[in-house]
């Protein structure tokens, strides 16, 4: 007997079916509409922190706080509240204004007071700048400072005001090509910086015959300018020659006619075009400095040393006269600026690509240095081939000992690393005991618990972080160690912001210990402080530390902000405090949070060998 549903049961079936999907939509869009709710919380919470930023910022001493807070702000605030932040921008151009003011040429420190009103006019631009151009060239006329002094008298110093100006031009050129292109010529009248380049560079895209029109005044600028002793202009005319060349042809297909005249065009490359007296002036002026400028002075020459280089039967059909003495020159400036070791290399370039056995053949009659080195590779080789016993026997055989222990060294990682990647930990975990100094340690640990993060393995990852922990113990004992604490508080972010903050709280108590004791040896080595306050600038280490607990606090902010804003007020000193709570508002704001860890970017252990974990001390050039 054969069964048949009925189709009041099929219909029930298909029944639960949609029943079933329509739940599964309602409650992706529930979960969608509940993230989206606690980010606008997020987001509102990490306002109200601002409003209560700036308004500390008049209780702070030195107007390098107020400028640098106020900046910052007035780029967080700039599309939600315009007016306010105008405002404050407007007051930090202010006090700006009576900073330089009180610039002093007879001050032995004066150069690093003119670096920090560099660096604040440079942030002004930034934070303005691309929201609205012509106030931000209001602030910079507003702000002039005095001339950077010239360490080099054989060299000419750019127009410091001018770099700022072409600054300004490149960001908004994007927006407004033709007041960029404004801006830009007007500049032209008093000299020509790389960011004049840029800003044709920029113009492009937008508005080519702007381009050209700008590359064709650059050019004439070019004339005026004295190449001999001005680098920044020299690098200038190597860059038009290259960007104002016609695209690049390339040949025929090979089963064409071999003496047909057609060629195809890189249409992907759309260059500025100047006329061709131009780009022969160009040339003649470059090749006029390159034969005249002495061997033992080329160093800032290397720009359009490498673009006659690059471009020569262009260059000896431009200046056919000097087509011959160009050629001894780049052949003499060739020689000078060649490492020898790199005929040694190229010597032996075909060995390295061949077997082990023909490297390690190699190896025996080589100089002691390549020998190393074709060791090294040979052993690397060798491991690559899953043959790690051989890779540490040739390793072994390496004569430089700080060559030879580091491969071996490496290789162990590597080992370490295979094996974690393959759940092995016990087995990752052997290296440990030949790693030399609690970073190595710790770096290491970090690394095996990223590693089981990435498996889903918390509970490994968990045991991983606290014998990390443990290895710094109750207090870090030093700047390396503070900063591996906080890297251990971030590991824990992911999957256990409470341990995280168990980390951080503590540790801004210690830092408020340390910058208090460093306000009471200022000026014994370091002087981070002015007037009992912490300077934006200079304050070295202090300044780095404070940053990244706000990092830290910005992460754990998603999870608790309460909690974080807490943390942050345990900061006891009020710049200290305002610039921690100013840098989770942006963290928050600008939204830079990520799922992946960030605490092993830099590390050394790697998950397969690469000319990076390689030693490479005897390549040429590195």
């Amino acid at each position: 007997m054969t069964f048949k549903p009925s189709v009041a049961a099929f219909a029930l079936t298909i029944s639960f079916a949609l029943t079933f999907s329509v739940f599964r939509v309602v409650g992706a869009a529930q979960v969608q509409a509940s993230e989206a709710a606690a980010q606008a919380k997020l987001r509102r919470q990490a306002l109200a922190m601002l409003a209560e930023v700036v308004a500390e910022v008049p209780g702070l001493k030195l107007p390098e706080n107020r400028i640098h807070i106020r900046l910052k702000a007035c780029g967080l605030l700039w599309e939600s509240d315009e007016p306010r932040a105008r405002a404050l921008s407007k007051a930090a151009v202010d006090d700006l204004v009576a900073v330089i003011a009180r610039l002093d040429a007879a001050d032995p420190h004066y150069h690093v007071a003119l670096d920090v009103v560099t660096q604040l006019r440079l942030q002004m631009l930034e934070s303005v700048g691309q929201r609205d151009a012509r106030l931000a060239l209001e602030f910079l006329h507003a702000t002039r400072q005095p001339p950077l002094v010239n360490v080099n008298p054989d060299l000419t110093t750019p127009d410091h005001e001018l770099v700022l100006a072409m600054n300004l031009a490149v960001q908004i050129a994007a927006q407004d090509p033709a007041y960029a292109l404004r801006m830009a010529e007007e500049g032209l009248s008093r000299g020509v910086t790389f960011n004049t380049f840029n800003v044709m560079y920029q113009l492009r895209e937008k508005d080519p015959a702007a381009a050209a029109k700008l590359a064709s005044g650059i050019a004439r600028r070019l004339h005026h300018e004295d190449l001999s002793r001005n680098p920044e202009a020299l690098g200038v005319l190597a860059s038009l020659l290259t960007s104002t060349r016609a695209p690049v042809s390339t040949p025929p297909d090979a089963n064409a006619n071999q003496n047909t005249s057609m060629v195809r065009l890189d249409e992907s490359s759309h260059p500025v075009l100047i006329s061709e007296q131009a780009r022969r002036e160009l040339f003649e002026m470059a090749v006029t400095v390159l034969l005249n400028t002495p061997l033992n002075r080329l160093g800032h020459l290397y720009g359009v040393h490498q673009m006659l280089k690059g471009m020569v039967l262009e260059a000896e059909k431009a200046v056919p006269a000097r087509a011959v003495a160009l050629r001894r020159r780049l052949a003499e400036i060739d020689r000078v600026q060649t490492d020898p070791r790199a005929e040694l290399w190229k010597k032996y370039e075909g060995v390295r690509q061949g077997s082990i056995e023909v490297m390690l053949e190699a190896a025996t009659n080589a100089p002691a240095e390549m020998s190393d080195s074709l060791l090294v590779e040979a052993a690397w080789k060798a491991f690559r081939e899953h043959d790690t016993a051989r890779a540490r026997q040739i390793a072994g055989k390496v004569s430089n000992p700080q060559q030879r222990l580091h491969a071996l060294k490496t290789m162990e990682r590597q080992q370490a690393d295979h094996a974690a990647a393959e759940g092995r930990f016990e087995a990752a975990r052997r290296v440990l005991a030949q790693l030399d100094s609690t970073g190595e340690r710790v770096a290491f640990l970090l690394h095996l618990s990223q590693m089981s993060v990435e498996r889903n393995d918390h509970e490994t990852a968990r045991e991983f972080l606290a014998e990390a922990r443990e290895h710094i113990g109750e207090r870090a004992k030093s700047y390396e160690e503070f900063g591996l604490l906080l890297q251990i508080a971030e590991a824990y972010v992911a999957f256990d912001p409470s341990q995280s903050f168990a980390i951080v709280e503590p540790a801004i108590d210690h830092l408020n210990d340390l910058i208090g004791a460093a306000a009471v040896v200022d000026g014994f080595g370091l002087q981070a402080f002015v007037e009992g306050e912490m300077k934006p600038q200079g304050a070295y280490i202090w300044n780095d530390l404070i940053s990244v607990c706000a990092a830290r606090l910005a992460r754990l902010a998603r999870a608790d902000f309460d909690r974080a804003q807490i943390a942050a007020q345990k900061f006891q000193r009020p710049e200290v405090r305002t610039m921690t709570r100013l840098l989770i508002v942006q963290a928050l704001l600008e939204d830079d949070d990520s799922s992946a860890p960030h605490y092993l970017n830099d590390s050394a252990f790697r998950l397969s060998p690469t000319k990076e974990t390689m030693p490479s001390a005897s390549r040429p050039g590195e």
